[in-house]
């Protein structure tokens, strides 16, 4: 908790007044003053509301502080836990705490802006959390897995140009430009819908370069405040705003001295940040947030959107020396219904690598289940194939991924598309309803197979036999 505390304020003493408050308030970014003893332990607090509330009702700056004092003070332990503390921010109305020592005294205060920083600062961490929480998403409900399943999933994503996994003639020249711009420093600018795999371009371009021993920053423009992103971009001065650490911090840019910055979403960057990303790009430099001291860095950036930055220019949405300065390549990367003989390659790819994560031992895709995955448009495209794989791999674990054990919603649109052959469509929904009817009967039996097979007016080595082709769990022969 050490580093989220501001300990640059001065305490007030049951008697101090009015006015000395408010020299206090004035020379120090905080609003809560604690009240101490002569041991620094805590008695009391004031606010600046408290302080506001008491010149309105009349009275004098010469007039003492104990009237308007905040009696009851929220205050938090010195050697609380981050996880409980983020948990505690979040539940509390109370915007400040004072943080107390064993003996009760006070050691510094407590801000949600402190929080919020903190939390900035933990993005990346927070990120692979939340992609591996993502990846145990399954129908909306969340498997909690070993934490070495971070690890196993980073290990199959290197993000270098072997991990864009193409058959098609469009996608295998945009990976020769990849390794023929990653050469150079020069900015590159990937276009695509989402899910299209702009991010894995842009570390391949990183793996590919003289840069790839330095850090590869990935920065979503979109998924960050304004204020909080240009600090985060740039860095900050000590003292540049309430709450700022007082030691300042270096922002990403800076981290990355030597490597590649990903700025992915760049369409939502406000006209402000625009202006100061074009000076970096022009002048290789920038001041940090409250600061005056220019900063030299050598980095390349990449940015990506899945906006027409070019309309957005006509309509005054993004600025048009910052576009043609991004835009000095392009790699613009089709959707995946444009390029539908890559599907079966990233199934294969996506098999083995989520044979590895799950630990499941999945050997291919049937004919019938590849068809319905043609047969879909892929609004979500590579990734959201990506996800419709690793569920898939949940309910078979072995053998075979066969249409039982794809999405509903996937085998609807591929039925309604016209890309699907009559008995396909007819074996699909009757795939589907036998499904659902033994799943039902071996709910209402707790499992107990004889009695499911005579609910469902079946021998027992029937429903084996349907229960594997159908992808069950508990199938005699599964394989």
């Amino acid at each position: 908790m050490q580093e989220l505390l501001e300990t640059r304020f001065t305490p007030l003493r049951y008697g101090d007044t009015l006015g000395q408050a408010v020299s206090i308030f004035r020379h120090n970014k905080v609003d809560f003053i604690p009240v101490v003893d002569e041991e620094e332990k805590l008695l009391s607090a004031l606010t600046r509301s408290c302080l506001y509330d008491a010149l309105l009702r009349g009275a004098h700056l010469q007039d003492p502080i104990d009237p308007y004092l905040l009696k009851d003070v929220f205050t938090l332990p010195a050697n609380l836990p981050f996880e409980t503390l983020i948990e505690m921010v979040k539940k509390s109305p109370v915007g400040t705490a004072p943080v107390l020592d064993a003996k009760g005294r006070v050691v510094g205060l407590l801000t949600k802006s402190n929080m919020v920083m903190a939390l900035i600062r933990r993005l990346d961490a927070l990120a692979t959390q939340l992609q591996a929480f993502l990846y145990s998403v399954q129908d909306g409900m969340a498997n909690v897995e070993e934490p070495e399943r971070v690890a196993r999933i980073n290990s199959v994503n290197n993000g270098g140009i072997d991990d864009i996994i193409t058959v098609n003639p469009l996608m295998k020249r945009i990976k020769e430009e990849i390794v023929q711009v990653a050469r150079g420093g020069s900015t590159v600018l990937i276009t695509g819908e989402s899910g299209t795999g702009k991010g894995l371009v842009a570390s391949a371009i990183h793996e590919s370069s003289p840069r790839r021993g330095h850090k590869f920053i990935k920065i979503n423009c979109s998924a960050i405040p304004e204020q909080l992103l240009e600090a985060e971009l740039f860095g900050y001065a000590p003292g540049a705003f309430t709450d700022a650490l007082r030691t300042g911090k270096p922002g990403r840019l800076e981290k990355a001295h030597q490597g590649t910055v990903f700025l992915d979403e760049i369409g939502d960057m406000s006209p402000l940040l625009q202006a100061k990303l074009l000076r970096v790009l022009e002048e290789k430099e920038f001041e940090r947030v409250g600061s005056l001291e220019t900063i030299k860095v050598d980095i390349r950036i990449i940015a990506a959107t899945n906006q027409d930055l070019g309309k957005a220019v006509e309509e005054g949405l993004f600025r048009k020396d910052l576009y043609y300065r991004l835009n000095v390549i392009n790699l613009h990367l089709p959707p995946l219904r444009e390029r539908l003989e890559d599907i079966e390659p990233l199934v294969l790819n996506f098999i083995e690598k989520y044979n590895q994560v799950l630990d499941t031992h999945v050997r291919g895709i049937s004919q019938e289940a590849l068809m319905a995955l043609k047969g879909h448009h892929w609004p979500g495209n590579v990734r959201e194939l990506e996800n419709v794989i690793e569920r898939a791999l949940n309910y078979v674990r072995r053998g075979l991924i066969r249409v039982e054990h794809l999405p509903p919603y996937l085998l609807k649109a591929a039925t309604y598309s016209g890309t699907t052959a009559p008995e396909n469509t007819f074996r699909f929904e009757m795939g589907l309803r036998e499904r659902e009817l033994i799943l039902s009967a071996l709910a209402r039996t707790n499992g107990n197979k004889s009695e499911a097979a005579r609910l469902l007016n079946l021998s027992r080595s029937h429903l084996y036999e349907k229960m594997k082709r159908l992808g069950i769990p508990g199938g005699r022969g599964e394989t």
